[in-house]
This record gives C-alpha cells, sequence and structure tokens, in this order.
C-alpha cells in the first residue's frame, strides 16, 4: 500500500509502532482485529489493551455483553463453528479467554503499574495522546518488547500533540527514545 518494505522491516524489528489516526482511518478498529487474530492463532499470548479509563478500554474489549465492545463483537459475530472464545463465558468485564490456546485479552486502564506486573506479547495503548500517564505505561512497557513483544501505540491528535508522545531519530534504536509528559 505504498510503504516501504525497509521501513516495515524497521517497525518490525523494533516492535513499537506510533500511528497518528482520524476518525476515517478506522487504525482502532484494524488494531482490534490484530490484537483478536493473534489472540486465536498465537498460544499463550497476554495482550493488554490500555486506554484512559476503564470504561474505555472495556468499549475495546469486553463489556457487558458480546455485542458492546469492539474485539469481543468481532470473535461473537463470527459463524459459531469458527468461534474460539465461547462468548459470554470467556468474557468478563475488560477480559476475553480462549481456552483452547491459553492466550488472554485484558484492558486495562492508563498507567505502567499493572505492565510493570507482567509480562505482556503485546500492548496496545488507544489514545495515548490523552493519557496523562502514557510515559509511565511507555516504561513499564520497555522491558516486554526488548524480549519479542509488541507495543502498538495509536491517538488521534495534531500533529505537534502527538508528536510530544515521542521524540525519535531513525538513526537511534527503541532504547534511546525520549518520552515526554
Amino acid at each position: 500500500a505504498g510503504t516501504p518494505l525497509e521501513h516495515l522491516e524497521h517497525l518490525y524489528s523494533r516492535g513499537i509502532c506510533f500511528t497518528e489516526k482520524s476518525r476515517h482511518v478506522m487504525a482502532t478498529w484494524i488494531t482490534c482485529a490484530y490484537l483478536l487474530w493473534r489472540a486465536r492463532y498465537m498460544p499463550y499470548q497476554l495482550i493488554m489493551v490500555q486506554s484512559k479509563r476503564e470504561e474505555d478500554v472495556a468499549a475495546l474489549v469486553y463489556a457487558k455483553e458480546p455485542d458492546q465492545a469492539r474485539i469481543s463483537f468481532l470473535e461473537w459475530t463470527l459463524p459459531v463453528g469458527l468461534r474460539k472464545a465461547n462468548l459470554p463465558k470467556d468474557g468478563k468485564y475488560c477480559h476475553i479467554y480462549f481456552p483452547h490456546n491459553g492466550s488472554h485479552i485484558w484492558g486495562i486502564p492508563e498507567g505502567g503499574h499493572i505492565i510493570r506486573s507482567h509480562n505482556p506479547s503485546v500492548i496496545f495503548s488507544d489514545e495515548a495522546a490523552f493519557q496523562p500517564e502514557f510515559s509511565k505505561a511507555y516504561t513499564a512497557a520497555l522491558p516486554a518488547i526488548t524480549h519479542g513483544g509488541q507495543l502498538i501505540v495509536v491517538s488521534s491528535a495534531n500533529p505537534s500533540e502527538f508528536m510530544k508522545l515521542v521524540e525519535y531519530d531513525e538513526r537511534q534504536s527503541f532504547s534511546d527514545i525520549v518520552v515526554h509528559e
């Protein structure tokens, strides 16, 4: 789609992807679909989805019913024979479990304290430019990323606000990234 292969290889090798979004891009929906795919087909994945408030992240992972959050909706609307999570049984507020392979999608509020206590395979931070504690979450995510994990950060903001999150020079490794609060 016009993205140079070298850039995609760079993103993959670093394990970090920052995407500025608009409503028309549907970046959150696309990322939710990727996270669901990963949980369904890769065993023992701990996938953390983070947003500012628990209510916001429940709308992405699992709220009160399977049709009320994006990821649970994607799983729940599959034909019965293709479903891997038996919703609502395998879901609870901010959690979806995949008993067939041990994977777990977990919605968490902003900050680094929950990430720091676990070893996630993927961390997805939605609307990071609006999370006052994003820098703490980013710092807490670095050990998981250095051991093969992924950090996907998506936010709608004007370019100057979004770039305040991370100051990144392509010549540096991701361990040299400076995060601003």
